[in-house]
């Protein structure tokens, strides 16, 4: 039920901007509605083989370095749409997690513990590039379902390109962030959860969403721009569409910590990967490309030379 209701929000999403012309915004609409909800005291711990262990502010510099060699090495391929959506997001990160010099940047006081912030980065980070190797490499069995079914469609060339951006959206953060934030620890040392910084951080991502899709409309595809002349509903409604899949998304760590067997911490896995497999499959109806992809790969050939 959770998740056809999360569809029918996502087409309201994508329609709601015609209706609402009038409603004329320079940003989408901030609603830090899930910051009203505070995180729970679990049992567990930090995940000691985690990258960028001390927190630095420059692991994000070898994150956007990693991303922007697979975008050069994707081109045109269909899976470059949720990278370069990724390389968006991370540059709006470091360019409010930090300040200081190029050559000796420093920890802003943005976050509460932006220290949790770079692990939490560099470790979700790793967790794509792991998925992609797989992927490439053919290991399709030790990919997670919801990202064979992405990088599947994104192979086929049989999505729109807001398709192909949604379908990897939908299995990072559905799928893979609950491991992650359970990886890097809810909690900090004094025992205070990071749900705060990690609420926060909705805030970047409503912040860079028109980046986002302007980056990818100019790279890949025109038509993945849900610019409706006149409103930013459309785009508010999708990002609190994230912004509610990020609660879950804490709720879903929570449990993984809170797990006191292998057994329980497996079934909890299957749980959210069996959700995350859903998500995707509820999105390919909606964003299947009619009428193939010949004129977008044009296009994006275009554009890259």
């Amino acid at each position: 039920m959770g998740g056809r209701f999360s569809a029918a929000i996502l087409v309201a999403a994508v329609t709601v901007g015609a209706a609402g012309a009038a409603a004329a915004e320079e940003n989408p609409i901030y609603l830090p509605i899930t910051d009203l909800l505070p995180g729970l005291v679990n049992a567990g711990g930090q995940d000691r083989g985690i990258p960028c262990p001390k927190g630095k502010p420059r692991c994000v510099d070898r994150t956007l370095k990693r991303m922007r060699r697979l975008q050069r090495r994707d081109g045109c391929d269909h899976k470059g749409l949720f990278l370069s959506n990724y390389i968006v997001v991370t540059r709006e990160y470091a360019r409010i997690a930090r300040t200081g010099t190029r050559r000796r940047p420093r920890h802003s006081d943005h976050f509460e513990d932006p220290a949790w912030l770079a692990r939490e980065d560099a470790l979700f980070a790793k967790q794509y590039f792991v998925v992609r190797r797989h992927w490439r490499e053919g290991r399709r069995d030790l990919v997670p379902e919801a990202w064979r079914i992405a990088l599947g469609e994104a192979d086929a060339r049989s999505m729109t390109g807001l398709g192909d951006l949604l379908l990897g959206i939908s299995a990072h953060v559905n799928n893979d962030m609950p491991f992650m934030i359970a990886g890097v620890g809810l909690r900090d040392k004094r025992g205070r959860s990071h749900k705060v910084d990690h609420d926060r951080f909705n805030r970047a991502l409503s912040d860079s969403f028109d980046d986002v899709l302007e980056d990818v409309a100019a790279r890949y595809d025109p038509a993945a721009n849900l610019d409706v002349p006149g409103t930013e509903l459309e785009k508010t409604a999708i990002y609190q569409l994230l912004a509610l899949q990020r609660e879950a998304v804490w709720r879903n760590a929570e449990r993984l910590e809170s797990a006191r067997t292998n057994a329980e911490r497996r079934q909890v896995a299957r749980s959210i990967e069996d959700h995350a497999a859903l998500q995707s499959r509820l999105l390919l109806p909606l964003f299947r490309s009619p009428d193939g992809s010949v004129e977008r790969d044009a296009y994006c050939r275009a554009q890259l030379g």
